[in-house]
């Protein structure tokens, strides 16, 4: 994980939710949330970028993980979160995958990288798609690169 620099864990990031978003991986609830949930469904809510990586079987070719390829392992140690954090530090990390988008506005606010304008981002003042989620990636990787 140490290994990963930021560009591209939010790389990995960016092409997990495409493939989430074009229905190429589905989130398993009953794997991520609750396992009374069996059904594999399409969640247009953005903070779940966590679950959609944490049980992603594998990357494409060509595609390095950043993360143990063992999904079980990454979903029962929180090492997407843990690997964020690492990474990106706590108030990016929170800025991309909080469930509440007020908690995403201010922990972005508190990164100190971004203008008044830009913290009008759709992904941090809404329930966030994901499209409003890889714009958010998108910017944030701009800013870091």
């Amino acid at each position: 994980m140490q290994n990963f620099s930021k560009d591209q864990l939010l790389s990995y990031l960016i092409q997990t939710l495409e493939e989430a978003e074009l229905g190429v991986i589905r989130l398993d609830m009953g794997d991520w949330i609750n396992a009374r949930i069996s059904q594999k469904h399409f969640c247009g809510y953005a903070a779940c970028v966590c679950g959609f990586v944490a049980l992603r079987t594998s990357p494409q070719i060509g595609q390095e993980s950043p993360f143990d390829y063992d999904s079980r392992l990454r979903k029962e140690s929180g090492l997407v979160e843990k690997g964020m954090i690492t990474i990106l530090g706590q108030s990016l990390s929170d800025s991309i995958s909080s469930p509440e988008p007020r908690y995403r506005w201010l922990r972005a606010e508190e990164s100190g990288l971004f203008i008044y304008k830009e913290l009008g981002h759709p992904h941090l003042n809404s329930e966030s798609s994901i499209e409003h989620a890889i714009s958010y990636l998108k910017m944030l990787k701009e800013k870091l690169v």
